[in-house]
């Protein structure tokens, strides 16, 4: 059993915050009851690519990791990663770190999108707690 998983979020203007795939965390509590937890964050700065990347594995790459588990394949990281790159014509033969910003926010919007049309995975937005 999976004993660590990282995800992102955002802090509002109110200080409050919010995570991505919340039911994933959710998923993650159910099968560790009664569990102490060690929660750490990490802040980057806003529309970074950095957070943009940081997005694209923490959310983007697990939930597509989940997804083809819970169907019978088992992928690493990076074979997840180049799968996902796959999808997109113009990531394919670079590295994510030299798309521009725009390059970045078109990979994921196209990512997020073909995943939703194609296997049914919806990558869910912020949610504030």
């Amino acid at each position: 059993m999976k004993n660590e998983i990282t995800v992102t979020g955002e802090v509002n203007a109110k200080g409050q915050y919010g995570v991505y795939q919340m039911d994933y965390i959710k998923d993650f509590c159910s099968k560790h009851p009664n569990s102490k937890l060690i929660i750490t964050f990490e802040v980057v700065e806003k529309e970074s690519k950095a957070a943009m990347l940081s997005y694209f594995y923490k959310a983007i790459v697990t939930r597509y990791k989940k997804y083809r588990f819970d169907n019978g394949d088992i992928l690493t990281k990076e074979q997840a990663k180049e799968e996902l790159k796959d999808m997109t014509m113009f990531s394919r033969n670079r590295s994510l770190a030299d798309l521009t910003k725009a390059e970045m926010v078109l990979f994921l919007d196209t990512i997020k999108s073909t995943l939703r049309a194609e296997f049914g995975i919806i990558i869910e937005e912020v949610r504030t707690l």
